[in-house]
């Protein structure tokens, strides 16, 4: 029987070339199973109501002692681990920010590597079934709809005959895995769990901005940090 995982994500900054951002950053929380994906729940909406908060949970607009306690709480539950993935846009040298194709496909990418870290540190094999759940209203329908989950579902897999070629030239890069992937594109105000990536995006990517007092300490201990490209260290050193 397949066990069910859930990945929640949401970005920060803009993945542009425009000189108003040099960041562009996914966060979000894996969760293990069911249970603790209600425990999650359960107790960010108590939470909620003990700070009198009766609107969507916002990163950008958040009071800073509501971010410390509602970050507390994912802090203290087991088992459920936050991701980031953060790239430094100036740095960028193969994404054509002026078509929107190929920054979406960068985005895929993006996406592929967080779930790459899953696998390497086992929280999914080949009897996963992961739910990834992307905040993005505007790709809810259309062209995108279907596309990443449909990608997913054919890259990783063994008895997929173009990607096992692929994965033999590039087996040091690409893992080989059955895992089954449900994704789907939703507008945070319809999803509790969705808010809490937003904030865990957005109080990291006040870290990256060197905002005082960003909020960032509360933040559970990340059981991934990707920085990319490569010589992109940190977000308080230099880009050597």
């Amino acid at each position: 029987m397949s066990k069910k995982c859930w990945l929640f994500l949401d970005d920060s900054g803009q993945l542009s070339n425009n000189g108003t951002h040099n960041y562009f950053l996914y966060g979000g929380i894996f969760i293990p199973n069911e249970k603790k994906l209600n425990e999650l729940r359960n107790k960010i909406n108590n939470q909620k109501k003990f700070l009198g908060i009766t609107k969507e949970i916002k990163g950008a607009s958040i009071k800073k002692k509501h971010r410390k306690k509602l970050l507390q709480v994912v802090k203290k539950i087991e088992d459920i681990e936050t991701l980031f993935l953060i790239e430094h846009t100036p740095s960028l040298n193969r994404v054509d920010f002026e078509n929107h194709y190929s920054v979406r496909m960068h985005k895929n990418y993006l996406v592929k590597r967080l779930i790459e870290q899953l696998h390497n540190k086992n929280l999914i094999d080949d009897d996963t079934f992961l739910y990834i759940y992307i905040d993005n209203e505007a790709l809810s329908s259309g062209i995108y709809k279907d596309s990443l989950q449909n990608h997913l579902n054919a890259y990783y897999k063994r008895s997929n005959k173009g990607a096992f070629l692929k994965h033999l030239e590039y087996t040091s890069f690409i893992p080989s895995f059955e895992t089954q992937f449900k994704v789907k594109y939703i507008d945070s105000r319809s999803e509790l769990l969705m808010q809490v990536a937003d904030l865990l995006a957005n109080t990291k990517y006040r870290r990256y901005k060197l905002e005082s007092k960003d909020g960032s300490e509360h933040i559970k201990c990340p059981l991934v940090c990707l920085k990319l490209p490569k010589q992109f260290r940190s977000g308080k050193e230099k880009i050597v």
